[in-house]
């Protein structure tokens, strides 16, 4: 049923993406099959045969526990073990059904030759048109808060990011703080990746409602030295409350505060 799913991010099918995850929304569009189905069409050349044996494999593969052969891969071959979304061969269905479409296509331009220059603009056209994607862009800032300069001279220094947003929200925001760390190439404990261990989901839990006294010691049990907090981020009734919590400690020293983005950012130090 996956290749049934448009990509959410297509511009022509993206309305009929209704669930799923966009790994598994593998509609290849209309024009790859018609062409691949057109270049199978009898007679068959030995490579045209082949091509279609590795579509089969492909779409098996893609299948993953659920096809005929990677339930064995996965039993005795110890990286496939480690594949995280066997959905993703269907990459191997794409390239095999591009080749396919190519073969396809020149059938056509061998039909009716006298029309080669309209089919071509016709065919390539409408490839064009599928694969258009619906993909809004979002700004990304060309530099981050100056705070960070304050512990350049410390590379090995650990940070943790404030705010911290709850799941599933939590999965992309903390994209903004691996951009950051493009710029200072400190350690950070936020983060985005496929995989979310044990301790980031902890982080999310026990950091929370910083800066109370257990969110600020389970961030050092966690080696943290220093913690940023961006206002840009915030709404400026919850970032004044921490600020001032922040301010009412004695185990936490403010290292650095400057504009950035309309608001401020801080940069505080955890003592030991």
């Amino acid at each position: 049923r996956d290749y049934l799913k448009p990509h959410f991010r297509s511009l022509v099918y993206g309305a009929w993406s209704k669930d799923g995850k966009p790994e598994r929304q593998l509609f290849p569009s209309v024009m790859p099959v018609a062409l691949a189905a057109t270049a199978l069409w009898p007679p068959l050349s030995v490579a045209r045969i082949g091509y279609l044996v590795a579509l089969v494999v492909a779409v098996d593969g893609s299948f993953g526990m659920n096809g005929a052969y990677y339930p064995l891969l996965y039993s005795y071959l110890a990286p496939y073990r480690g594949i995280r979304v066997p959905a993703r061969f269907s990459i191997f269905v794409g390239l095999t059904l591009a080749v396919l479409a190519g073969y396809g296509t020149a059938r056509i331009l061998q039909r009716w030759p006298q029309r080669h220059l309209m089919l071509t603009a016709a065919l390539l056209g409408l490839i064009i048109v599928e694969a258009m994607p619906r993909m809004p862009l979002a700004r990304v800032w060309r530099n981050p808060p100056t705070i960070y300069a304050s512990i350049s001279g410390e590379p090995s220094a650990v940070l943790a990011e404030f705010p911290i947003q709850p799941p599933p929200e939590a999965y992309y925001f903390d994209a903004r703080y691996l951009y950051f760390s493009t710029f200072h190439w400190h350690p950070i404990v936020n983060g985005n990746a496929g995989v979310f261990p044990r301790s980031y989901r902890e982080l999310i839990v026990r950091a929370r409602d910083f800066p109370s006294d257990s969110a600020v010691e389970y961030l050092r049990t966690r080696r943290v030295d220093y913690v940023a907090v961006h206002g840009a981020f915030y709404d400026r009734a919850t970032y004044d409350r921490i600020v001032m919590a922040l301010g009412a400690r004695r185990d936490i020293q403010q290292v650095a505060v400057a504009p950035w983005e309309g608001a401020e950012s801080r940069l505080y130090r955890i003592r030991r």
